[in-house]
């Protein structure tokens, strides 16, 4: 369990305490936490910028793979007119 952010020692006296389950993603299993919900939205928040931050590294891939592939078929597309000129 995270520390309280709002420094309380008993959690079942705070409004922001939850007790629940996590679904992992793919497996499907479930865990029990208890935890404060500001800890917990923090946790989502994180989960949800690493997977923005995996994204966008991977989009800049795709674009690069793009236009290396742009520029072979455009130098096949001139060494074709270069031959049909000939």
């Amino acid at each position: 369990m995270g520390k309280c952010p709002f420094g309380k020692k008993k959690h079942d006296d705070c409004a922001f305490f939850r007790r629940g389950v996590r679904i992992e993603e793919g497996s499907g299993k479930q865990t029990p936490f208890e935890d404060c919900a500001v800890n917990i939205i923090a946790d989502c928040l994180e989960n949800m910028i690493g997977r923005n931050i995996a994204l966008q590294k991977e989009m800049n891939m795709v674009r690069n793979e793009t236009e290396t592939t742009n520029k072979i078929f455009s130098e096949l597309a001139n060494r074709q007119q270069k031959y049909l000129e000939q």
